[in-house]
Parts: structure tokens; C-alpha cells; sequence
């Protein structure tokens, strides 16, 4: 049966509210149950970015983007010439990369003071701060 999902947080409701990117399904706290990942920005650039998780509503999940030197990594904001483009989208790819039973995020990521942007690996580890989701990825 199908469900309407309402956009997260109003983002994608109107450009200048942020960006959503494609959506993933994964067994983040493999329970048995599939959940909708979307990587999103609240604002148009991509300087406040985020990964949201649908489960009865959506929750915006603590994902620390923090490289070793402290430098705060941003998704790459779409395609701005043509939006329309399926180009320089926001994705986010699933696997367990550390092959610890737990599925892995790979993010194409921008630092937002260079704009120099590189892959980076996102492990799922253990949160305690994520209210109904005991899994993050950092």
C-alpha cells in the first residue's frame, strides 16, 4: 500500500528552502525494516547540509560532515543552470564498505571554503542522540 510522504522539513516546497537529493533505502539499525534516506540542504547553496530518515515522520539524523582539520564539508548544490538536468545531483550511495554488517554511506561532498569536492565514507555508528534512531553515519 502507498503512503504520501510529505517533503522534510518544507524543503523541497520552493528552491530558495533548500535542496532534496535522490532518495536511498537501506536497513540503517538492520531491523528488518527499510528506511527512506534523503540527503538535504536547507538552503540553496548546500552550506547547511544534512541526511533526513522517513520512519512515521521525518527525523533529521546528527551526521558529522567534520574533516580532520576541523573543516565542515557541504553536499554539492545542484546543478544551477539547469536544475532540470539530472547533473550534480545531491546522492548519497549505500554498502557496507567496513563490512561490519551495517550499511555505509559514500557522499560526494564540497568543502565550502575551496570547492574542492571529494568522496568521503560515511561508517554507520551508534548514536544516542538521535531520538527514535540509535544509528548515524560519521
Amino acid at each position: 500500500r502507498s503512503k504520501k510522504v510529505d517533503w522534510p522539513f518544507k524543503i523541497g516546497e520552493s528552491p530558495k528552502n533548500g535542496r532534496v537529493g535522490q532518495t536511498l533505502y537501506l536497513d540503517v539499525e538492520l531491523k528488518g525494516k527499510i528506511d527512506l534516506i534523503v540527503p538535504i540542504c536547507f538552503d540553496s547553496a548546500c552550506k547547511n547540509s544534512s541526511i533526513a530518515i522517513y520512519r512515521d515522520g521525518w527525523q533529521n539524523l546528527p551526521v558529522d560532515l567534520h574533516d580532520k582539520d576541523g573543516v565542515t564539508w557541504t553536499f554539492v548544490p545542484p546543478n544551477q543552470v539547469d536544475p532540470k538536468k539530472f547533473t550534480d545531483t545531491i546522492t548519497v550511495r549505500g554498502g557496507d564498505f567496513n563490512m561490519d554488517g551495517y550499511p555505509d554511506l559514500l557522499a560526494t561532498l564540497q568543502n565550502p571554503n575551496t570547492l574542492q569536492i571529494r568522496s568521503f565514507l560515511l561508517l554507520n555508528t551508534p548514536c544516542t542522540t538521535c531520538g527514535s534512531v540509535n544509528r548515524t553515519f560519521q
